[in-house]
């Protein structure tokens, strides 16, 4: 944990879906972001993910529909349904906070995969935003072929992601 675990909002970066139903990688973001919500009783989560051609709901609902079947209200959960990746994820979600509170909001939560953390931070924090981290575990089987990924993602982001 990286930082405030104890902001008023955190946002939960979507990791696909298949049909309704979160991907093996979304669900242990969702497990970690489940966390987050009975640690922190006053907090708020996005969920962040927009509807693909062909899918039958967004990934923010499918979160959604998810964390219900864990107990947790939809009371308690903000749907961001536009975004297609990570710069998206986090523009939008705070977009969407602050049109929704009277002061700006300005420190976040990111709850997102180990590996693709330090990118989604450096994203939020270039949008001008505090932005701290819960990692949620990879398998250790994936760990490299993502981290690899992520060290292009990274290189892409530092160039264009603005």
């Amino acid at each position: 944990m990286a930082g405030n675990d104890q902001a008023d909002y955190a946002v939960v970066l979507g990791a696909g879906i298949i049909r309704r139903e979160p991907s093996y990688t979304l669900a242990k973001r969702l497990d970690y972001a489940a966390k987050y919500l009975e640690d922190n009783p006053s907090g708020m989560l996005i969920t962040s993910g927009g509807k693909s051609d062909g899918q039958l709901a967004s990934e923010a609902e499918v979160m959604m529909w998810y964390l219900e079947k864990k107990g947790i209200s939809a009371d308690r959960i903000i749907l961001e349904e536009k975004s297609t990746n990570t710069l998206e994820n986090i523009k939008y979600s705070m977009n969407h906070l602050n049109q929704k509170n009277d002061a700006k909001v300005t420190e976040i939560v990111i709850i997102t995969s180990d590996y693709h953390l330090l990118r989604a931070q450096m994203i939020a924090r270039r949008l001008g935003f505090d932005a701290y981290g819960i990692p949620a575990q990879s398998p250790p089987s994936l760990y490299w072929h993502y981290s690899l990924r992520e060290s292009v993602a990274i290189f892409k982001s530092m160039l264009l992601d603005w």
